[in-house]
C-alpha cells in the first residue's frame, strides 16, 4: 500500500512512496504533528541518483520490522536534497560537526522543534562491528528520548548555536579586510600540498573534481604567471578527461571517482557537475589548445543537450548511477560483447587504447564483478607534465568505435531519469553553454542557452519577480533560494555576453535586485541562504564555502562584478567589494574552502571590459570576436553592442554615444583606470591583450 510520498513529484520521494514506513514530506504538516504527538523526526535526506540511498532503502525502509519501529516512534521525513538544498546543507553542517564526515544518504534524529541530536549517513539494518544498524540505533535512540530529554534538547541547541556560527550569524568580533597577495600565496601553497602529481586531483580517493579548485588554480597561474599552478589544473583534466569518470562512449561526466587514476566512477551523473567541468575545460582549452580539453568541454555539453534536455523545456537533474543489473551496469563491458560489436581490427584498438582485457581491466577491490571492463584510456605521464595515449582522441577511427558503442549501448536499459528541472543547476547550463559557445564557436550551445533560459523566464519567474526553485510536469514548486537567483542571473549573464541580447542583462539585473531584496546580509554583505520569513527553515544560515559548485557568495561577488562592468552601475561594484571584505576573516581561517572567493581576488587584478560593436556576421567583428575569446583571460567581461539592440542597450548601461552608436566593427579596452581608443584590426588586438595579461 502506497504511503503519502505517492501524491510528491521528485522521483526521489516517489521510489519511497511504496515503503511500509509511514513518511511525510518536508513540509509543515509532519512539524506540526511532531509536536502534537510529541515525537522525535527521523529525517531521511537523499536524491534519486544516489546509489547508497537506494541500498538502505531496500535493506532498512523496505523492511517491516525497520519500518515499525519507526512508524512507532517517530515521525518519519524523507527529503529530495535537490528540492531543499538550503536543508540539506544546514543538517550537513550538523553531521559533519557531530561525527566529522558527512555525505548521503543523510541521517538526522530531530527534536518537534527541528534541532538535531544525531547524526549519521547510511546506516545498515544490522549492526557491522562499530557500525550501529538501525535495529539497534532506534531502541538507542527511543531510550535517549524518554529518559535524558533536557540533555537531547541542550545538544540540540549547542549543535545549533555552532551552526549559526559558522554558518550565517554575524560575530561582531569579525572585522572586514582586503585580501594580499600573500593570502593569495599562501592558498595556492596549502592546496599544492594535497596534490596528486601523478594523477592530479586533491587529497586521498575518493577524488572529486573539484571545480572551484581548478579554477582558483588557473585564476592564480594566468595572474602570477605561474607554470606549476597551471599544470596543477590541467594535468587534474588531463587525467579526468582520459579516465572512467568520464563517459567515453555517451559523454558527460560522473560524479567522482573511487580510485586514485580516475578509473573507476561512482556512476551517477548530475547536470550541475556537467555545468561546472564543461566550464572549466573551456578554459583549459584557451589556456592549452589541447583538442582533448576542447573535446571534453563540447561533449560535457552535447550530453546536457542530448540527453538532459527536457522535453518541454529546461535541463533534467541527473540520472541514477544503477540501472538493471546494479550500479553501473549500463556503462560496463565484457570483452565477449564487444567482440559481437566491434570488427577484429576495431577489436584490436580498444584493447590497445582502453586496455580490454578478458578478465576485465578493473582491479579486484573495486566491488565490480569481475570480466567487467570500463571505457577508460590507457595513457602516460612524461617529465614535463605532458602526456601520451596511443591514438589521439579526435581520431576519426576512434569515432568510429566509439558510435558503434554508443548505438550498442542506447538498447540497454537506461538508468532512471531525475526529470525535475531546478532553477540553480540550470542557471550553471546556461553559463556553461553560453561561454563555451562564444569560446569554441559553436552556435548550437548558445541556442541551446537562449531555449533554456528563455522556457525558465516563462515558467519559474512570479509577477512579483521572484524564482520558483523547481519545475516538474508542467507545475512549479518551492520558493527559490538565494542559489537559485544567483546561479540564474549568472547564467543570464554569460547568455549576454554570447548573444549580444539586451534582455538576457535586463532579466539578470531584475533577478539580482530581487535577490538584493530577498537575502542581503546587511551586516557584512552577501546573501543569506534563505529568506527571512520562511518558517520551515530552523536557522539561517549563508552559503560561503565551495562544495562541487562555487559557493554562493562566490558566485554572487562574480555576478556583482560582471555587472558592475557592463552597466557602469557602482552599486554593484560596492557590494561586490562588501561581500569581499566582509569575508575576510572567514576566508582567512579557512582558505581551502573558499577558493572561490581568493579566485574573485585574482579576477579584480585582471578586470578587462571589452566593448565590441558591429553585426554578428560581419566578418571584421568575427576576426575581433575571435581574438577576444582566443587567450583566458580571468577578468574578461565582454559587452557587445549590436545596432539592432542599440536603444535597449541605452536604456540599461552606461555608456557614451560615441562607443553606442559606432555600427562599424570595433572593440574598446578598459582595463584598470585606462580605456583605450577603439580598435579595427584584429593583430593590433591580440597585441595589447597580450600586454595587458603580461604586465
Amino acid at each position: 500500500m502506497p504511503n503519502r510520498l505517492v501524491y510528491e513529484q521528485s522521483p526521489y520521494l516517489l521510489q519511497h512512496s511504496h515503503n511500509p514506513v509511514d513518511w511525510y514530506p518536508w513540509g509543515e504538516e509532519a512539524q506540526t504533528l511532531a509536536r502534537e504527538r510529541d515525537r522525535p523526526i527521523f529525517l531521511s535526506i537523499g536524491y534519486a541518483a544516489c546509489h547508497w540511498c537506494h541500498v538502505m532503502e531496500k535493506e532498512c525502509f523496505m523492511d517491516p520490522e525497520t519500518a515499525g519501529l519507526l512508524n512507532k516512534h517517530f515521525i518519519s521525513i524523507k527529503m529530495d536534497r535537490e528540492e531543499h538544498p538550503e536543508i540539506d546543507r544546514i543538517y550537513m553542517g550538523v553531521c559533519q560537526a557531530m561525527t566529522g564526515s558527512g555525505g548521503w544518504p543523510l541521517s538526522i534524529f530531530l527534536t518537534p522543534d527541528l534541532k538535531p541530536f544525531y547524526a549519521a549517513t547510511f546506516v545498515p539494518r544490522r549492526s557491522r562491528g562499530e557500525i550501529p544498524g538501525m535495529l539497534d540505533l532506534i531502541p538507542h535512540i527511543v531510550r535517549v528520548w524518554e529518559e535524558r530529554r533536557d540533555e537531547v534538547y541542550e545538544a540540540g541547541d549547542r549543535i545549533f548555536e555552532v551552526i549559526s556560527q559558522a554558518y550565517g550569524k554575524h560575530n561582531p568580533e569579525s572585522h572586514p579586510g582586503v585580501l594580499s597577495d600573500q593570502d593569495l600565496h599562501s592558498a595556492f601553497h596549502n592546496l599544492s600540498f594535497t596534490y596528486d602529481p601523478k594523477f592530479g586531483g586533491f587529497g586521498r580517493v575518493p577524488k572529486f573534481p573539484s571545480v572551484p579548485q581548478l579554477i582558483f588554480l588557473m585564476q592564480y597561474g594566468m595572474i602570477f604567471s605561474n607554470d606549476q599552478a597551471i599544470h596543477m589544473a590541467t594535468g587534474t583534466l588531463t587525467a579526468m578527461a582520459l579516465g572512467g569518470i568520464r563517459d567515453q562512449v555517451g559523454f558527460g561526466f560522473h560524479r567522482y571517482a573511487v580510485d586514485r587514476a580516475w578509473k573507476i566512477p561512482h556512476f551517477e551523473k548530475m547536470l550541475s557537475d556537467q555545468a561546472m567541468n564543461a566550464s572549466v575545460f573551456t578554459s583549459a582549452w584557451q589556456i592549452t589548445s589541447d583538442p582533448l580539453m576542447r573535446k571534453a568541454a563540447g561533449e560535457s555539453l552535447q550530453y546536457i543537450c542530448q540527453t538532459l534536455r527536457h522535453p518541454d523545456g529546461g535541463f533534467a537533474s541527473a540520472e541514477d548511477a544503477d540501472s538493471e543489473g546494479g550500479e553501473g551496469a549500463f556503462y560496463l563491458w565484457k570483452s565477449s560483447d564487444l567482440k559481437k560489436v566491434l570488427t577484429s581490427d576495431e577489436m584490436t584498438i580498444a584493447e590497445k587504447i582502453w586496455g580490454i582485457t578478458k578478465d576485465g581491466n578493473l582491479p579486484s577491490e573495486s566491488g565490480i564483478p569481475p570480466g567487467n571492463n570500463i571505457i577508460s584510456w590507457v595513457w602516460g605521464k612524461n617529465v614535463d607534465g605532458t602526456y601520451t595515449i596511443p591514438m589521439p582522441v579526435d581520431s576519426p577511427v576512434v569515432e568510429k568505435i566509439r558510435q558503434k558503442l554508443y548505438e550498442h549501448r542506447e538498447l540497454r536499459p537506461r538508468p532512471l531519469l531525475d526529470d525535475k528541472v531546478l532553477t540553480d543547476w540550470n542557471g550553471l547550463a546556461i553559463a556553461a553553454l553560453a561561454y563555451a559557445g562564444r569560446v569554441l564557436g559553436d552556435a548550437w550551445m548558445i541556442r541551446a542557452a537562449e531555449e533554456a533560459s528563455d522556457f525558465l523566464l516563462t515558467t519559474i519567474m512570479t509577477k512579483e519577480r521572484e524564482l520558483w526553485h523547481q519545475w516538474k510536469a508542467g507545475n512549479v514548486t518551492i520558493k527559490g533560494t538565494a542559489q537559485d537567483y544567483i546561479c540564474f542571473s549568472s547564467g543570464l549573464i554569460s547568455l549576454f555576453q554570447a548573444s549580444g541580447k539586451p534582455a538576457y542583462l535586463n532579466s539578470a539585473v531584475t533577478i539580482i535586485q530581487t535577490a538584493i531584496d530577498l537575502f542581503w546580509d546587511e551586516n557584512r554583505g552577501g546573501f543569506y541562504a534563505t529568506r527571512s520569513d520562511d518558517p520551515l527553515v530552523p536557522v539561517r544560515i549563508r552559503d560561503d564555502y565551495d562544495g562541487p559548485v562555487q559557493s554562493v557568495n562566490g558566485l554572487a561577488c562574480q555576478v556583482l562584478s560582471d555587472l558592475a562592468l557592463i552597466t557602469g552601475n557602482e552599486d554593484y561594484k560596492k557590494r561586490a567589494d562588501t561581500l569581499l571584505t566582509g569575508m575576510y576573516d572567514t576566508i582567512t581561517r579557512a582558505p581551502q574552502g573558499t577558493l572561490s572567493l581568493l579566485g574573485m581576488t585574482c579576477r579584480q587584478k585582471m578586470e578587462i571590459r571589452a566593448v565590441i560593436t558591429g553585426y554578428v556576421d560581419d566578418e571584421r567583428r568575427i576576426a575581433l570576436w575571435k581574438v577576444l575569446h582566443q587567450k583566458y583571460i580571468p577578468g574578461l567581461v565582454v559587452v557587445p553592442y549590436i545596432p539592432t539592440y542599440l536603444s535597449e542597450m541605452q536604456r540599461i548601461v552606461t555608456e557614451s554615444e560615441t562607443v553606442a552608436c559606432d555600427e562599424v566593427p570595433a572593440v574598446w579596452i578598459c582595463a584598470g583606470q585606462t580605456c583605450r581608443p577603439p580598435i579595427y584590426n584584429p593583430k593590433i588586438l591580440l597585441d595589447l591583450l597580450d600586454h595587458i595579461t603580461r604586465s
